[in-house]
């Protein structure tokens, strides 16, 4: 068989979608990132999938292909369902592959079964569902319920971080889905506007294990161990966050800085967890009054510059290493919360400062860097900034929020 031949009879059909058939996709993969392998809303819809997919084998095996590269309990159960809808010759070698990355993964279904009788790995069998908790007066908040294995009994963890992840309170409790259900309609009840939402384990996961980072070693709550251990089989550490699932990459954010509506976006976030620290800040604090104090005659527009200046130069200093990672994290889930809460303005806003973050550009670029800086010194130093002007204060407050001499 000459070289030719062999590559035209092994080459995979290639995929091709429509712009509006990948947002498709996207939009599927988003749903079913939050479904339950167990819970009643699954069956339903697939069914309703099933309808919009009918007719369609190139997205639907798009959808099987995409699955299998990052397998899961949920994804299996859509590959078991749908990969009979795929009848063309060109895209059956996709789904033999499909069907092989998930077979190396445990995944598999037996002969004659129903596609609800699959066989899951250990890890995966159990019931879980976890949320993520958008409490107005937190750092993060996660829950989760883990039904039990072996004989084991079901828990229900949560897990809570405030004022900039000092403070860390977490419980594991014995529970049954009712219960749990019960506790998550409470804390819907009680905070409407930012009601908890399903996200995946290995995102709460996540959640619990950057908590207990950006906390530290001290005052550390009996129960971490306890959680840690229930939540350490669903952590996967070089697995990109969530937000990046439901979020498109932007290769320069500095370029819509100009979307920013800086006041109201920090105004939706916990100020506390958003503040340095008035140590961090008391050298750039003195500065301020020093260019204040000086002896030079100086034009109004020059000072008002120099103290710019010197709110990007603190911006620059301090938003490094671990806390340029937790200024990263923090906009990457508000904007995940944002966009559950349908506000997908601002989270899209959330996700600019993120993604400006993540990359190599200058904190002191970033407008909502200066703007918390500037709210920093504020609220260490409230005397000197109260809205209406103070007398003798030597600083005014702009409506963007940057404090400048007056």
């Amino acid at each position: 068989m000459s070289a030719k031949q062999y590559s035209k009879k092994n080459k995979r059909t290639e995929i091709s979608l429509s712009s509006q058939e990948n947002h498709e996709l996207q939009m599927i993969l988003d749903r079913l990132a939050v479904q339950d392998p167990h819970g009643e809303s699954l069956q339903s819809y697939l069914q309703s999938l099933a309808r919009t997919l009918l007719g369609r084998t190139g997205l639907v095996t798009a959808l099987l292909d995409k699955l299998s590269r990052d397998p899961t309990p949920v994804g299996f159960l859509v590959f078991s369902t749908f990969q009979d809808m795929v009848k063309d010759k060109e895209f059956k070698r996709t789904i033999k592959q499909a069907a092989y990355r998930f077979s190396q993964k445990g995944y598999t279904k037996e002969r004659g079964s129903s596609p609800e009788s699959v066989v899951l790995i250990p890890k995966e069998s159990r019931q879980v569902i976890t949320h993520m908790v958008p409490a107005p007066d937190v750092d993060w908040f996660v829950a989760g319920f883990f039904s039990g294995e072996a004989g084991s009994e079901s828990v229900a963890l949560s897990a809570y971080s405030e004022n900039r992840f000092r403070e860390l309170s977490i419980r594991v409790v014995e529970s049954s889905p009712k219960l749990y259900r019960e506790f998550i309609q409470k804390i819907a009840d009680h905070i409407p506007d930012s009601a908890p939402f399903t996200v995946p384990p290995w995102h709460a996961a996540r959640i619990y294990f950057e908590m207990l980072q950006f906390h530290g070693e001290k005052d550390v709550p009996h129960e971490a161990e306890q959680a840690r251990k229930i939540l350490q089989p669903f952590y996967v550490a070089e697995k990109l966050t969530y937000s990046h699932q439901l979020f498109q990459a932007i290769e320069e954010p500095e370029r819509r800085f100009h979307e920013l509506d800086t006041r109201t976006l920090l105004e939706s976030m916990a100020v506390i967890t958003l503040c340095l620290s008035k140590e961090d800040l008391d050298p750039y604090y003195q500065k301020l009054q020093e260019l204040d104090r000086s002896v030079l005659l100086v034009r109004k527009e020059i000072q008002q510059e120099r103290a710019m200046e010197l709110l990007r130069k603190a911006a620059e200093e301090l938003c490094t290493g671990p806390t340029r990672l937790m200024y990263i994290r923090l906009f990457e889930e508000h904007a995940v919360a944002l966009r559950q809460q349908k506000k997908h303005d601002l989270a899209e806003q959330a996700w600019i400062v993120a993604q400006h973050l993540s990359g190599p550009g200058d904190a002191g670029d970033n407008p909502v860097m200066n703007e918390i800086i500037a709210m920093s010194i504020q609220s260490h130093w409230p005397s000197e900034f109260d809205g209406e002007p103070q007398q003798g204060s030597p600083y005014e407050q702009t409506e963007s929020g940057l404090i400048l001499p007056r």
